[in-house]
C-alpha cells in the first residue's frame, strides 16, 4: 500500500531526501562561479574566500532545503508535485502525490518522452530569451561594477545545475504551490485552470525579482535593467510553471537546466563577447 511510504503528517521523506541530495549537487554547481559574480559582496563583507564559499553553500542549500520541505507539504494540498521522482523513489508508476490519487501533474506518457520534450521546450525558451535580450541590449549597456566579472563558460555550465534544481525547488515546488494554495481560500478546488495560471504568473514574477540581488551585485541597476530582468525571467518562468503543472517537478527542472546550459554554457563559449550580458 503506497501510504506506507508517506508519514502520518503527509511528508514523503524518501522523496525529500532525494531532493536534498539534488539540492546539494546544484549548490555545489553554483560555487565555481560565485567568486567571479560576487567578488564585490565578498570584499564588502571582508570574508576570506574559503569562508565566503562555505557561507554561500550553507545559505543556498539551507534555503533550498527549507523551501523544498514546505513545497512538498503544499503539494499535498494542491496536487502538484513530483510524480516522476515519486515513481523513481517508490518504484510505483501511480504514486499518489497529494490528497487525490491522480493529479494533473501525473505523467501520461513515458518518462523519456516527457523529459525529451521538456528539454526541447527549455532550449526553445532559452533561444527566445537570447533574442529578446538582444533587443534590450540595443538600448542599454552592460558594465560590470567593482571586482565582479562574468563567469567562464564552464562555470556557467555548472551553475545550470543550480538553476535547474534549486531554483525549481524554490520557485515552482514552493512559490507556485504556495500561490495556488492561497488561492484555494477562495474555493475548494485548487487546480481550476485560472487559479493555476495566476500561480504560474505570480511565481514567475517572484522568479524574476529573485534575480535582482545577484544582478545588483554585478552591475548598476536602473529601471530599464529591472524591466529587463523581469521580462527575461518571466518568459521561461511561465514555460517552467506550465511544465510543472502538466508534468511535474522533474520536467520543469529539465527544461530550466536545458535553457541555462544554452544561455550560460553554450552561447558564452561560442560568443565570448556576449559573456556577462
Amino acid at each position: 500500500m503506497e501510504q506506507q511510504h508517506i508519514s502520518k503528517a503527509g511528508m514523503p521523506w524518501k522523496l525529500y531526501s532525494l531532493l536534498l541530495v539534488l539540492a546539494a549537487a546544484g549548490t555545489l554547481g553554483l560555487l565555481p562561479s560565485a567568486p567571479a559574480m560576487f567578488a564585490g559582496v565578498q570584499q564588502r563583507m571582508g570574508m576570506p574566500l574559503p569562508l565566503f564559499m562555505v557561507a554561500t553553500f550553507l545559505q543556498t542549500f539551507l534555503i533550498s532545503a527549507v523551501l523544498g520541505f514546505l513545497g512538498l507539504l503544499l503539494s499535498r494540498k494542491t496536487g502538484l508535485g513530483a510524480p516522476l521522482f515519486e515513481s523513481l523513489v517508490y518504484r510505483k508508476p501511480d504514486v499518489a502525490n497529494g490528497a487525490a490519487a491522480v493529479t494533473p501533474a501525473s505523467p501520461k506518457s513515458g518518462p523519456g518522452r516527457i523529459l525529451a520534450l521538456s528539454a526541447a521546450f527549455g532550449v526553445l525558451a532559452g533561444a527566445v530569451i537570447f533574442g529578446v535580450d538582444l533587443l534590450f541590449l540595443r538600448w542599454i549597456e552592460i558594465e560590470l561594477t567593482g571586482a565582479a566579472s562574468a563567469p567562464l563558460w564552464w562555470q556557467g555550465l555548472l551553475s545550470s545545475l543550480y538553476g535547474g534544481i534549486n531554483e525549481e525547488i524554490m520557485m515552482r515546488l514552493f512559490f507556485l504551490n504556495g500561490s495556488l494554495w492561497l488561492l484555494t481560500l477562495f474555493g475548494r478546488k485548487a487546480t481550476v485552470p485560472w487559479r493555476v495560471w495566476i500561480a504560474v504568473i505570480v511565481s514567475s514574477l517572484v522568479f524574476g525579482l529573485s534575480h535582482l540581488p545577484a544582478v545588483q551585485a554585478m552591475m548598476a541597476v536602473d529601471p530599464t535593467m529591472v524591466v529587463r530582468v523581469l521580462v527575461l525571467n518571466l518568459i521561461p518562468g511561465i514555460v517552467f510553471g506550465l511544465l510543472f503543472w502538466k508534468r511535474g517537478l522533474l520536467a520543469a527542472m529539465t527544461a530550466h537546466f536545458s535553457a541555462d546550459v544554452l544561455l550560460h554554457g553554450v552561447l558564452p563559449l561560442l560568443m565570448p563577447s556576449l559573456a556577462g550580458s
